[in-house]
């Protein structure tokens, strides 16, 4: 199992993925992407996320990009790391 993050490696939204990530022993590949040249804005960025914002996380094909939901990564024994956040949970 792979999970990808695309980062602003300053980003605190990036970081709160990292440091949960790391607190859940779940290992990520990052990818720096800087919007202030355009990377979030090319042609394979958007097919990802088509807000063009970071944090993005994807694994084997899944994509999440919702700023709330990138902190909804379950630990590795779950199937897939990103599972929980596949599952719509209710409101407050």
């Amino acid at each position: 199992m792979t999970v990808t993050l695309y980062e602003v490696r300053e980003s605190p939204h990036s970081r709160k993925v990292r440091l949960l990530a790391a607190e859940l022993g779940i290992h990520l590949h990052t990818v720096a992407c800087d919007p202030r040249i355009g990377e979030t804005r090319s042609a394979d960025f958007l097919a990802k996320n088509p807000n063009g914002k970071v944090p993005t996380l994807e694994e084997d094909g899944f994509v999440l990009w919702e700023r709330r939901q990138s902190s909804n990564i379950s630990p590795p024994s779950t199937p897939s790391a990103v599972s929980a956040a596949r599952t719509p949970r209710p409101g407050p």
